[in-house]
């Protein structure tokens, strides 16, 4: 069961993308060195968050701006509409053209008892720190009021992963976002035993961190799902503002079949009315010279791929983002999947484009990848620069 969530919102490094590729962790690294992600990374985030929101001049969805304050109203509308691309409105549509993935229903209540447990363990992490949380002991936090709650839906995850999913492992997330958060915790230890000591360039270090991200996303139980999902401030976001609104709460678990991706292989597509208008290196801050040699391989087999086998399945949402990934070295529309379908929405990162270029909406098409190694290193968050060694 594989998935991504990084997609819309800021970008993680490792996120099972949009949130298993580095898909949802790119935006991990919180990248904001490239023009094309100026003004994109964190606006979901602060709107999740609840910040006053104006939304000014709105033409259609995909060239509405944010900006000020704004009503109960347009921000339920604004959510309303990012819901539709949520995980399960696309992947039963797209079949075996994605990951396999099954979906677990959660009730209001249980997402309630989640959301609490997650506040109390937020009130331990603040305490201890942030380098401490490996040392919370989830169940010291339940409770009689989610304590019974908790084992009954560790329960109804294990055995939808079965002993496939505990051996091999599988992505998890909610409908919007994953725990991906969570993975900075861990990520040091990880990617120092992964370097091992070699002397290394930055773009070799930021792609090893990268792949380092999105493989510590693999969970094998339902306890260990949900001991993550309580660690993550990204989960007790969602949770949130999905508990806001009652009278249209649906919130769903969705667990992905874990496939072992090489996360330079990743791609961000743009359709817009049905077109697909460009195309871009997914993971757009580093240099891949296999990406660089097979550019002219690369275009048509996922142009190929996405007309004749996307476009119809897809028709409904009219204008969307959707990430692919090639399976093999060699570039061939039997190799690839579709990893996530987000909003043609600023609040999706652009990657190499920027959402005020009109080739999105109007083509022609166009692929960008990074032709050459980048002449500076990116600027991003503190503690992932403190592990890579940039400070």
């Amino acid at each position: 069961f594989f998935f991504s969530s990084r997609r819309r919102h800021t970008r993680y490094i490792g996120d099972w993308s949009s949130d298993v590729c580095s898909s949802d962790l790119l935006q991990f690294l919180y990248f904001i060195g490239y023009p094309s992600t100026l003004g994109q990374m964190s606006l979901l985030d602060e709107i999740k968050k609840g910040k006053q929101l104006k939304k000014v001049e709105t033409v259609d969805k995909s060239s509405g701006r944010l900006a000020g304050f704004t009503t109960d109203g347009e921000l339920r509308e604004y959510h309303t509409y990012i819901a539709k691309f949520d995980a399960d409105e696309w992947v039963e549509a797209l079949g075996d053209l994605t990951f396999k993935t099954k979906v677990i229903e959660l009730g209001y209540e249980e997402c309630s008892a989640i959301e609490r447990l997650c506040k109390r363990v937020e009130s331990v992490k603040e305490r201890v720190g942030s380098h401490a949380w490996g040392s919370i002991n989830i169940h010291d936090q339940l409770g009689v009021d989610v304590g019974e709650m908790f084992s009954g839906l560790v329960g109804r995850i294990d055995s939808v992963i079965g002993e496939d999913g505990r051996k091999s492992g599988v992505f998890a997330k909610l409908s919007c976002r994953s725990a991906k958060d969570v993975v900075t915790n861990r990520l040091r230890k990880a990617f120092e035993e992964r370097v091992g000591g070699r002397p290394l360039d930055d773009n070799e270090k930021l792609a090893i961190l990268l792949q380092t991200s999105t493989d510590l996303m693999k969970m094998h139980s339902g306890k260990e799902i949900l001991e993550t999902f309580t660690l993550s401030e990204r989960v007790m976001s969602d949770l949130g503002m999905a508990l806001k609104y009652p009278e249209r709460f649906r919130q769903n678990l969705i667990i992905r079949e874990w496939c072992d991706l090489d996360v330079a292989m990743e791609f961000r597509g743009f359709v817009h009315n049905n077109e697909f208008t460009a195309l871009s290196q997914y993971n757009y801050f580093i240099y891949v010279p296999q990406v660089v040699a097979q550019k002219d391989a690369i275009e048509p087999a996922i142009r190929t791929f996405w007309e004749s086998r996307c476009r119809a399945p897809l028709a409904s949402f009219g204008s969307y983002v959707i990430d692919f990934v090639l399976l093999t070295t060699t570039p061939h529309p039997d190799s690839i999947k579709v990893i996530e379908v987000n909003p043609f929405y600023e609040t999706t990162s652009a990657a190499l484009f920027n959402w005020k270029d009109p080739v999105l909406k109007n083509g022609p098409f166009e692929l960008r990848i990074l032709e050459e190694p980048p002449k500076k290193r990116p600027e991003i968050e503190p503690e992932y620069r403190t592990i890579l060694g940039w400070d």
